[in-house]
């Protein structure tokens, strides 16, 4: 989201709409602490 931000030309840009429905999203799913967690992948 850094380059919507700082783009002189105002060329880049999101959808109200859809940033609004992401950020309530991410709210609650960001609300509390969780603990650390390690994937390891492993090649088939």
């Amino acid at each position: 989201m850094r380059c919507i931000a700082v783009c002189p030309n105002g060329s880049r840009s999101v959808n109200k709409v859809l940033l609004a429905a992401s950020v309530q999203k991410l709210k609650k799913a960001c609300s509390g602490r969780k603990e650390n967690r390690l994937f390891i992948a492993r090649e088939e």
